[in-house]
C-alpha cells in the first residue's frame, strides 16, 4: 500500500513540476511580446521624430 502512495506522489510531484515549466515558459513569451511590442513603439516614436526634425530642418522653425 504504501509502494502505490509513494508511486502515486512521486507522479502527482512530476506533473506539478511540468506544468510549472509549462507555465514559466508562457510567461516568458508573453514577456517577449511585450517587450517587443514596446520596442516597435520605441522606433515607431523615434521615425517620427526623425521626420519632424527633418521637416523642421527643410522648412525652418515654424513650420508645422
Amino acid at each position: 500500500m504504501m509502494g502505490r502512495a509513494k508511486a502515486r506522489l512521486k507522479q502527482l510531484r512530476g506533473r506539478m513540476e511540468e506544468s510549472d515549466g509549462i507555465v514559466l515558459e508562457n510567461e516568458r513569451m508573453k514577456q517577449e511580446g511585450r517587450r517587443l511590442a514596446q520596442q516597435g513603439r520605441d522606433e515607431e516614436a523615434a521615425a517620427k521624430a526623425d521626420a519632424e526634425a527633418a521637416r523642421t530642418r527643410r522648412h525652418g522653425r515654424h513650420a508645422r
